[in-house]
């Protein structure tokens, strides 16, 4: 998958030549305009009662895996100096799982319901 920033309209991307802003044992994940091979994730479960390939179901907690990194993605616990409130996000070895939530179920082509992109 790619995962794309609304508001920027930009692709989450993991440079793994880069140490991350703040956690230095880790890798660097940005904003990129047009994304590319950092930009590609596996989603992965994060429990064994689940196995590569099954259907991911809302509520299930998964992994974030870039495709040409070894880590998962991370909400680190430290707080940016420029956005204060703000975790820093980063790949690193460690244990982290995303909760994956229905935000709107999908409708296709539907008037009365503005979606992202929709000016």
């Amino acid at each position: 998958i790619q995962l794309l920033h609304l508001k920027s309209n930009k692709f989450l991307t993991v440079n793994k030549r880069l140490p991350a802003l703040l956690e230095k044992n880790a890798m660097r994940v940005y904003l990129d305009q047009n994304g590319c091979e950092g930009s590609w994730f596996y989603v992965l479960p994060y429990y064994k009662l689940r196995s590569n390939g099954d259907n991911v179901i809302v509520g299930d907690k998964v992994r974030l895996m870039p495709v040409n990194a070894g880590h998962p993605l991370h909400a680190s616990g430290m707080e940016l100096p420029d956005n204060p409130g703000c975790m820093e996000v980063n790949c690193v070895s460690c244990d982290t799982s995303w909760k994956i939530s229905l935000f709107m179920d999908f409708s296709e082509n539907r008037e009365d319901i503005l979606k992202g992109g929709n000016v």
